[in-house]
Parts: C-alpha cells; sequence; structure tokens
C-alpha cells in the first residue's frame, strides 16, 4: 500500500488543526482523527507543528492593529491560510523578520521541544540541544551549538536556510532534514525531503548535494563528505526520538546505553566492555531506562541492580 507523501498528511494535519481550534470534536469527528493518526507514524508529529503555527498566528494578531510590519503583508484570514497550508503560512509569517536578531533555544534533559520559526519553517530540538537563530533579509542562519536538530524548511529561494554545526554547514532552500552534533563526533547529517548542500566552510567549493533518503558524516580528519543512500524506513527510525521512542537496529549495546543516558538523569552502567559489544534490536521508550535495562538482561540473560540515579547491568 503506497503511503501518502508528506505534502499530504501536512495537509491533512492543517484541516484537522482548523478544525480543533473552532470547536470541540464531536464524537464522530473525533473517532476520525483517531483513525487518521493510527494510519501513520508522521500524523501526530505533522498535527502538533500545525497546531503551533496556528498558534503563532494567534499570538500575531495579538499584537494588534497598530503593529506595522517593514514589509506590507496581505491580510489573510485563518480559513485561507489553512487551505493555503505551508506556503500561505510561510508568506504571511514572512513579515515579522524586521531586522537581524538573534534567539537562543536550549533543552533540558528528556525534553524535545518544537519550535515555530518567524519564516514559517519548523524546528524540533531534541534532547540536550542548543541553537541560535540569526536572521536577516540576506540569509537565515541556524547555529546548532550542540545536540540534534530536526529542520522543516520553509520555501524562500532568496534566503538559503543554513544550519552550522561544528564546522559543517547544511544549506537548504526548502527541505527536511536532521543534523546530530555531539561532543567528540563527527556531524550527522540525515535528508528526510528536498535536497541539500554540505560543506565545510574552509572548502565550500567541495560542496557535496544529498537528496532525499541519505546520510553523511562530517569530521575534522577528512575533508571528503562521501553520502550514503539509506532506506526510508531507516530515516522514519532515526527521527522516532520526535515521538519519544529511540529504535536500535543491530546497534552495539555500549552505543544504545550512551544514547539512552543522554536522555535521562537516571544513567545506565556496564559492568563491563564485553557486554556493550553484544548487539540489540528494538523500540523503547526513551525515558524508561528502567524498562530499557530490564528488557536487555532478559533477553541477553543479564542482571540489572539500581543504585540512587544508576542501573548496573552485569553478568549473572
Amino acid at each position: 500500500m503506497k503511503r501518502d507523501s508528506s505534502a499530504k498528511i501536512g495537509d491533512a494535519a492543517a484541516l484537522w488543526a482548523a478544525r480543533i481550534d473552532r470547536a470541540p470534536l464531536e464524537a464522530h469527528e473525533q473517532a476520525a482523527l483517531d483513525a487518521w493518526l493510527a494510519g501513520d507514524s508522521r500524523c501526530a508529529g505533522a498535527l502538533m507543528r500545525a497546531r503551533a503555527a496556528l498558534m503563532r498566528m494567534d499570538a500575531a494578531q495579538a499584537l494588534g492593529p497598530d503593529f506595522t510590519p517593514a514589509t506590507p503583508r496581505p491580510h489573510l484570514s485563518r480559513r485561507t491560510v489553512i487551505a493555503g497550508s505551508g506556503g500561505l503560512l510561510a508568506a504571511s509569517l514572512s513579515g515579522f523578520l524586521l531586522w537581524p536578531r538573534s534567539q537562543l533555544y536550549r533543552t533540558g534533559t528528556g525534553e524535545v521541544r518544537l519550535i515555530p520559526l518567524d519564516d514559517g519553517s519548523i524546528a524540533t530540538l531534541n534532547t540536550q540541544s542548543e541553537m541560535e537563530i540569526l536572521f536577516s533579509r540576506e540569509q537565515r542562519l541556524v547555529r546548532l551549538i550542540r545536540g540534534e536538530g530536526y529542520f522543516e524548511v520553509a520555501k524562500d529561494k532568496a534566503r538559503p536556510f543554513i544550519v552550522a554545526a561544528m564546522g559543517a554547514e547544511v544549506r537548504a532552500v526548502g527541505t527536511a532534514f536532521t543534523v546530530r552534533a555531539l561532543p567528540s563526533r563527527a556531524v550527522d547529517v540525515r535528508v528526510q525531503e528536498g535536497v541539500v548542500e554540505v560543506a565545510k566552510p574552509a572548502h565550500a567549493s567541495q560542496a557535496v548535494r544529498m537528496a532525499a533518503n541519505m546520510e553523511a558524516r562530517i569530521d575534522d580528519d577528512n575533508d571528503n563528505i562521501s553520502p550514503v543512500a539509506v532506506t526510508p524506513d531507516n530515516v522514519q527510525r532515526v527521527l522516532l526520538w520526535r515521538e519519544g521512542r529511540l529504535s536500535f537496529e543491530s546497534e552495539t549495546l555500549a552505543n544504545a546505553v550512551a544514547e539512552f543516558n543522554r536522555y535521562n538523569r537516571t544513567a545506565i552502567i556496564l559492568a563491563d566492555q564485553d557486554i556493550g559489544k553484544r548487539h540489540v534490536t528494538g523500540l523503547f521508550s526513551a525515558t524508561d531506562p528502567q524498562g530499557f535495562a530490564q528488557a536487555i538482561a532478559l533477553s541477553m540473560d543479564l542482571n540489572t541492580r539500581s543504585n540512587g540515579n544508576q542501573i548496573l547491568i552485569e553478568s549473572r
């Protein structure tokens, strides 16, 4: 069965957001919404983003009749904006870019934050992450200081959207991609939709184009960027952190534990390195380290012990 495109899901989400905003859903409408949400894992995130965009418009209206943007913008009713989905919404918000300014966003341990940007784009910031938004009339710059972000970029050919992270730059016009920049690791880029250009500022002439369902790793030791193709399912699996879940496929237990520890104050500790070399496959709640440890112990014939803010995984 062919899955709906992200654009089609986005349009449906916009309509549902408008319906929810108008009045409480009736029983048959709630049943239809539940069925739509259950039909595709992307629907819940799309609905959340659509409702966030509506709230953004409400905030704009609250500025009052005396608010005059530097660039005149056409009057758009909420119904018109919903009918036009993302493109018109981006246009209606573009007038808020009155001057170059800096906005800083952070997330705490276990926090995932959805952030509507002034140009109509949407950023989703993962746990223990920090980014700075630097928008001007010439370009849209995001500095990913640390952590991981997922970016759904509103189209604006006149102003490229650039994510800079640890010596790497990802440039897009209208697309959806993730950038991951963790200490002492390479920068990971994954493209879900559209096309991006990836480069190091010192080697801008060697920019590499990446299309949907491709990923690349950029590190200090290698100036060459070599994207590889991945399956759409792989991209969706990696993005499950937006829903509070972590998916591993034949991942070493050591790496899986390190990922879990990014989301929780209760740290998982492996008793010895040999245990960490085992491989784990499965889908887990990102904020349930106890459940993860117990599942691992059961499947690998290991033992767990809790001690304050630590969970020890050891041999029997």
